[in-house]
């Protein structure tokens, strides 16, 4: 989330509409995650005494959050250190158009399959959804005119249908007003995830790429006509410190039974603990059977060449 936000301010600086996030350090310039929070919340404050730092007001300032479990959750613990107001999908017309709201407001947009996803009756149904995902498309498209930065944090797999693919998002970016600033892939499923622009992926040193929506084609920050993508895949391990004391804490207990385990097995069900079983993705060098459908992403990654953009 930080550096979505900082990105966020940077491209609106690039434009000439100084922005207080461009103030943000690269998050693995933080002690902690209590000193970028500390930051964070003091350029709140700045906000709400100065508007106008926010870079953006002659129209509303919406953040879109698509997929709100355990990764839309931290995202949103961060953006609500930061004067924020709730508004739903339904409401975003009206919003645009009463213009009914405070100077220095960042709107936070909760987006759930259920107002992502149609079928051909133009209708969400959940069981249906969980049987036949194939019957369903994205609606996301009709939204980006009112978004200026999408976070993309849902779960994303082959059968499921993308959040915003490319087709679809070349027609709302020709048609609709070109509000949208960056996208936050938290997701990070690339080249062929829930969102199209995430054709590649950044480290935390080269976190964010442009993306043209007309032609795919990818560029360095910060161009005309595109969008700013940022796209790391190892985005915790710039919080090093509260990533190690965090996961730490969570494998501790199991720390005895994968000791004890004879690895040299080929059946591990009886040699692990369930929850330790469950998360192996690889055993004796092949993918376990819960793991396989990520063959094609693994064989994608590995005949990639480098994004110059990244470089």
């Amino acid at each position: 989330m930080f550096e979505t936000l900082r990105a966020f301010g940077q491209r609106l600086t690039s434009q000439r509409k100084p922005c207080i996030f461009n103030e943000l350090k690269p998050v693995y310039e933080y002690v902690d995650l209590a000193d970028a929070v500390q930051h964070l919340k003091a350029l709140g404050a700045i906000l709400q005494q100065h508007p106008e730092q926010l870079g953006i007001t002659d129209y509303p300032l919406v953040f879109g959050f698509a997929g709100l479990g355990n990764v839309g959750q931290g995202a949103l613990e961060i953006f609500d250190c930061l004067p924020t107001q709730e508004v739903l999908p339904t409401q975003l017309a009206d919003l645009f158009r009463s213009r009914n709201y405070s100077p220095g407001t960042l709107f936070k947009c909760l987006l759930q399959k259920s107002d992502l996803l149609r079928n051909s009756l133009h209708q969400f149904d959940v069981q249906d959804y969980a049987a036949h995902p194939s019957h369903y498309h994205s609606i996301l498209p009709d939204l980006l005119p009112y978004i200026s930065v999408l976070l993309n944090c849902v779960f994303y797999a082959p059968q499921y249908p993308r959040i915003l693919p490319n087709d679809a998002f070349a027609e709302a970016w020709l048609r609709g007003a070109r509000r949208l600033q960056v996208v936050g892939d938290l997701s990070c499923d690339p080249p062929d995830g829930s969102v199209a622009c995430t054709v590649t992926s950044g480290d935390l040193y080269h976190p964010i790429f442009d993306y043209n929506p007309i032609d795919g084609s990818v560029s360095n920050a910060f161009g005309e006509d595109t969008v700013t993508v940022m796209a790391v895949d190892n985005l915790s391990a710039g919080l090093p410190r509260d990533a190690s004391i965090a996961f730490s804490t969570m494998l501790r207990d199991f720390i005895p039974a994968l000791v004890k385990a004879d690895l040299h097995q080929a059946d591990l069900s009886a040699q692990l603990p369930p929850e330790l079983y469950k998360a192996t993705v690889t055993h004796q060098g092949d993918l376990m059977p819960r793991y396989r459908y990520l063959e094609p992403y693994l064989q994608t990654h590995l005949n990639a060449q480098p994004c110059e953009a990244l470089i």
